[in-house]
């Protein structure tokens, strides 16, 4: 099965309610695979074929979301960009990655195919019928994920679409409820899983402009009445610096608040369960394997200083420079198995450190220990 297919069987399901809202498109979940067929048909009379490697570099989150539902109606693969790279950096990954092209929202590029998203393109795809389409041949993975790495050299992370499905339905700490605000882009992969784990909820995602102040994101939290939110450290330092301290928190009306990303000081994440929500998660989890750890409620009162409990589908073990496990409580090299495991790694002889997957292991290449609870501390981060 692929990922389309489970999002037609969605649109059957809940065919009026609302999937995404963002600054230029408001789509039903019916409206979203109407949109994605129609996208799809334009993409193969470019080129797109089952097996190519589609670049997706666009500001809209919702067009993304599409794009993507679009390339797997067409057995191609994702491989979505960080919008902010440059013209030259879009064709070093097209390269790299042996792309058939670039979706993007601005001028081509002269050293890399190009498909341009621009004022016209809605009506350029209401030319063609928005029956989904199902590929015919042998389906590529679903995505290519790409991570600089710590050597600043792109490294591409395969997910099939079984594993990006399981990643997607894996346990939450906290209910998303309604409407998730989004303010982070798709090309980041812990966004990604939240954005499809939401969808697949039925709820409605809300891609922010990705260009904003806390301010800005403060207001449309509220403005918006949104049940969850998903940031990143930074922005979450920013929103603590608005509203300093309070005796009850800011978002009474969130019903979780995730942070992706590098965890927080435990004095943070004490002061955002204060101050913006009691409704706060932190995730901690790597490209390779997805969501590996999660910290909420009284147990992240009682341990700040950790990254929360392993999760339950998640196997986890601290080793040594040999491979062997070390004792509880002492420090070593992280490796996990998870259900969303990546098949592989795509340019990993360019890499010499960093992440990796090695005799069914992945290695995120932190260092960090377990205690008899479960619960795990990173350490030199």
């Amino acid at each position: 099965m692929s990922l389309s297919d489970v999002f037609v069987g969605l649109a059957r399901r809940w065919g009026d309610r609302t999937a995404l809202i963002s600054p230029h498109l408001h789509l039903t979940y019916c409206e979203l695979i109407a949109r994605s067929a129609r996208t799809a048909q334009e993409l193969r009379s470019r080129g797109v074929v089952e097996g190519s490697r589609v670049g997706i570099s666009i500001r809209d989150g919702a067009e993304t979301v599409v794009l993507m539902i679009a390339v797997w109606m067409l057995g191609a693969t994702a491989v979505p960009i960080d919008f902010r790279a440059n013209a030259a950096e879009r064709s070093l990954l097209s390269a790299e990655f042996d792309l058939f092209a670039i979706i993007e929202d601005r001028q081509k590029g002269d050293n890399h195919s190009s498909i341009l998203v621009d004022s016209g393109w809605t009506d350029l795809i209401g030319n063609h019928s928005s029956r989904p389409i199902c590929p015919v041949g042998e389906r590529g993975p679903a995505v290519i994920s790409l991570t600089s790495g710590t050597t600043a050299r792109p490294i591409g992370i395969v997910l099939d679409h079984e594993g990006m499905l399981l990643r997607s339905i894996c346990d939450l700490s906290l209910p998303y409820g309604e409407t998730l605000l989004n303010p982070l882009p798709i090309s980041y992969s812990a966004s990604r899983s939240h954005t499809f784990s939401a969808l697949l909820l039925g709820s409605t995602v809300f891609f922010h402009p990705p260009l904003f102040s806390a301010q800005e994101l403060a207001h449309s939290i509220m403005a918006r009445d949104a049940t969850s939110v998903c940031a990143v450290p930074t922005v979450l330092r920013n929103l603590l610096e608005i509203f300093r301290e309070r005796s009850n928190p800011v978002f009474f009306k969130l019903r979780a608040l995730y942070s992706l990303g590098a965890p927080l000081l435990p004095e943070e994440k004490l002061r955002v369960r204060k101050v913006l929500t009691k409704n706060f998660a932190e995730d901690y989890g790597t490209s390779l394997a997805g969501r590996i750890s999660s910290h909420s409620g009284s147990d992240l009162e009682k341990r700040p200083d950790t990254v929360g409990r392993v999760m339950p589908y998640v196997t986890l073990q601290v080793v040594d420079a040999n491979d062997k496990a070390v004792p509880l409580g002492e420090a070593g090299i992280i490796r996990v198995r998870a259900p969303g495991m990546a098949r592989t790694v795509y340019g990993e002889s360019t890499r010499t450190s960093g992440d990796k997957l090695q005799g069914g292991w992945a290695y995120p290449g932190d260092i960090g220990a377990l205690d008899d609870q479960g619960y795990l501390y990173l350490l030199g981060r």
